[in-house]
């Protein structure tokens, strides 16, 4: 296989996971009866991170900025997030979780016994797992160069 074609494969393979990885998220989020859907669970996970702006947070999605303006806006609504002129910028505003908003994200696991990822990656087994997390890590933080 050529570069290429293996660029080809992951593309498909990386189209599958986040797939599966969505629905499987999605039942996490129903589950915990929190009211977050996708996006705005994404936007303050993503906050509590340390992503600070709404620029930050489209960056490392791969969104434009005015994508995530009704999700901030509902997630500042309902007390989740706080905005505010940032510490470093005075011309930019500034996301902080609160207390609430830290409560709804542990109201949600990571992942669930029941996650079809939790479950392939036992039949991996943990070498294989953990050589498979470390590659999908650096792979990640080339894209980003």
């Amino acid at each position: 296989m050529d570069k290429i074609e293996h660029a080809s494969a992951i593309d498909l393979l990386a189209i599958r996971l986040a797939k599966a990885h969505r629905h499987d998220l999605e039942k996490r989020l129903k589950r915990a009866k929190t009211g977050l859907t996708l996006l705005p669970y994404t936007v303050l996970k993503l906050v509590s991170s340390g992503y600070e702006t709404l620029t930050d947070l489209a960056r490392e999605m791969f969104v434009e900025p005015p994508t995530l303006v009704a999700a901030v806006e509902t997630l500042a609504k309902k007390g989740y997030l706080q905005r505010h002129r940032s510490k470093k910028d005075r011309r930019k505003v500034a996301l902080t979780i609160t207390a609430k908003g830290r409560e709804a994200l542990h109201k949600v696991p990571h992942v669930h016994n029941t996650d079809r990822l939790l479950k392939a990656m036992a039949k991996l087994g943990a070498a294989k797992s953990g050589k498979l997390a470390d590659l999908l890590e650096e792979l990640y933080s080339k894209l980003n160069k």
